[in-house]
């Protein structure tokens, strides 16, 4: 799977969308780290990531949690990428292939972002338990570091796609 977009950089850069390899893995993990996403369960073979030049400008995976239930994860673009396609293009590669249903955790104010991928609000009793531990975690840590960093209350939720 190798895939071209066509971005609307200033030099009409090509991005190359393609599954990860070993060699991505430190970039990946930068990308991550920097946009300040869950770095619990990064697997370079998880990814897709976007390429530009040689460089990784974009990553994100599917995790798999204990229970087998499957989570989009870690979805980042580089800031001077942004704006160009690149998460969607490659939210749509990830999404081809799955036939199982899909669970993901995000702020409240990208919840319509995801809705154009089929995904909807779950509510917390209807989760798989292992995303349910996920998300307890995250939503804590989330809001402690939101206050504190942001100065602010930011609100996680829960989406599900069923294909």
């Amino acid at each position: 799977m190798n895939e071209r977009i066509n971005s609307n950089l200033q030099n009409k850069m090509t991005i190359l969308i393609r599954h990860a390899r070993k060699e991505d893995w430190f970039a990946i993990k930068a990308l991550v780290y920097r946009a300040g996403l869950n770095p619990i369960s990064l697997k370079w073979h998880r990814f897709i990531v976007a390429e530009c030049d040689g460089k990784i400008v974009g990553a994100r995976q599917i995790k798999i949690l204990r229970d087998g239930t499957r989570e989009v994860a870690s979805g980042v673009v580089s800031p001077s990428y942004r704006r160009q396609g690149i998460s969607r293009k490659m939210m749509e590669t990830l999404l081809a292939k799955e036939k199982e249903p899909l669970y993901l955790m995000c702020d409240k104010k990208w919840s319509s972002y995801y809705q154009q991928f089929g995904f909807y609000e779950e509510p917390l009793h209807q989760l798989p338990s292992s995303f349910l531990c996920e998300y307890r975690a995250m939503s804590f840590i989330y809001r402690i570091a939101s206050r504190l960093i942001l100065g602010e209350k930011l609100s996680m939720v829960t989406m599900k796609r069923t294909p």
